[in-house]
Formats: C-alpha cells, structure tokens, sequence
C-alpha cells in the first residue's frame, strides 16, 4: 500500500513537472472553486439579487432593493462581484464589460417596472 501511495504521488509529480499548463490549469480550477461551471445571464442575476438570494451578501430584496440601486449602493459591478463570490459566476465576469452593461440594463428596467 505504501508503495501504491508513493507510485501515486511520484507519477503525479512527473505529470505536472512535463505538462506545467496542466498544473496552471488546476491551479485556476481551484481559485475558482466555487464557481459551479454554469453561468448565470445577466438578467437571472438581477433577479437573484431582488428576489433576496444575496442577502447573506447584504444585498436586500424588493424595495430596499430597488432603493439602494437608484441611490447607487447597488450597482452593476457589485451585483457582478457577489455572483462571482457565490459561484455563479466566473471571475472573469468582472472585467467583461459587455456583461456588466448588460447587468445595468437590467437594473435600469427593473426600476422602471417598479
């Protein structure tokens, strides 16, 4: 058993040692451990948020919702950041600009519903 264990971790080392990008592969795997590999859209993140999914995020629901976001203490960004850090988005997400205008569009129409 000892030396299964050993085999093990000596085939390991040689696999990342000729293969770095696998080893930088799983390095972001784990950086982005929570991310659960399916992307929320940006209107279904919206929705999260005013339907209170965040609030451990201290992200209200309903109206205190839609207040904070006309007085700018909700904004695209950080709505985009909270879904990062509850896995439902990848951290990428952050910097994708098209995504966060898409995330705004959505908070601009939900006011006007509301």
């Amino acid at each position: 058993m000892k030396n299964l264990i050993s085999s093990i971790i000596y085939t390991s080392m040689l696999i990342l040692m000729v293969n770095p990008s696998y080893a930088n592969d799983l390095a972001m795997k784990s950086q982005n451990s929570r991310f659960i590999g399916y992307e929320t859209n940006p209107h279904n993140l919206v929705d999260l948020g005013y339907q209170g999914y965040f609030k451990d995020s201290g992200i209200p629901s309903a109206g205190l919702f839609l207040h904070q976001v006309n007085t700018g203490k909700i904004t695209a960004q950080k709505l985009v950041q909270i879904g990062i850090d509850n896995g439902r988005l990848s951290a990428d997400k952050i910097n994708d600009d098209s995504y966060i205008n898409s995330v705004a569009s959505y908070l601009r129409q939900l006011n006007q519903i509301h």
